[in-house]
């Protein structure tokens, strides 16, 4: 195969398109070259052309590629170099400002460069999704911990966006109900309050005074997936002027007739 080149004309649209674009070329060992690369793959790292010229010079991806995917990256490539496929891959780079960026590599194979497997490959930075995934997957890891560990119901609301997350038994005991907007919903939508426990539930709400650890303790009602009334001792903790978490423990069950 003959190696890729990009006439000026070319090179100029790939700079203005907002994916990182890169022809990678695989030697032995952990050695790689990066041609053909638009401006958009430089600013994956924050460096400018002539920066990332000046780590590549060094020979050593290491200055580039996070330390626990050198060896990672590496592989997979070679193992679809050998079977001549392209592939999708995420891995994590360094940028210039010392954070780590996680990227979302397609790789398309496209035969060899002077004896060197080549993939010419798109580039998205993907940090943020990085985090939300690893957030949603603490917060499934931790319900599915208080499930195991108690009876009680936590409620957590977040005055400033009006957001409010159950976990612990919620979905064990209660209908499942997935609120995002609370204040702003159809007061239907509460089927699991009784008329006189709806009250006591909203003051839990209700935005105060904030003073630090402010508490408060009542009892209220929730019906049951099998329409069971379950009286809960309710504590609720005022723990920020945005922020109330809510500790709902079982007392006893009032079968409905």
């Amino acid at each position: 195969m003959k190696p890729i080149i990009f006439s000026e004309d070319v090179k100029k649209v790939l700079d203005i398109i907002p994916v990182a674009i890169v022809e990678i070329s695989f030697g032995e060992g952990i050695t790689r070259d990066a041609n053909n690369a638009n401006n958009a793959f430089y600013a994956l790292t924050g460096s400018t052309r002539e920066q990332y010229m000046e780590e590549e010079l060094s020979g050593n991806p290491r200055n580039i590629l996070h330390p626990d995917d050198l060896v990672p990256v590496f592989e997979a490539f070679k193992t679809h170099a050998e079977q001549k496929e392209s592939f999708d891959i995420q891995y994590r780079v360094i940028h210039m400002d010392g954070s780590t960026v996680w990227l979302g590599v397609h790789a398309a194979y496209v035969g060899t460069n002077d004896g060197k497997a080549t993939f010419l490959c798109t580039m998205q930075v993907i940090t943020k999704e990085k985090r939300n995934h690893a957030k949603l997957r603490y917060y499934v890891l931790r319900d599915a911990a208080f499930k195991s560990m108690t009876e009680n119901i936590y409620m957590e609301y977040n005055l400033e966006t009006d957001c409010i997350v159950f976990s612990g038994k919620w979905n064990t005991i209660m209908r499942n109900n997935t609120f995002t907007r609370v204040l702003d919903s159809n007061l239907e939508d509460f089927h699991f309050l009784p008329e006189k426990s709806k009250k006591i539930f909203f003051s839990i709400l209700q935005r105060k005074s904030y003073k630090q650890d402010m508490q408060k303790s009542s009892s209220i009602k929730f019906l049951t997936k099998r329409n069971e009334e379950i009286v809960y001792s309710a504590k609720s903790v005022h723990i920020s002027p945005s922020f109330i978490l809510a500790v709902f423990s079982p007392q006893k069950y009032i079968e409905q007739i």
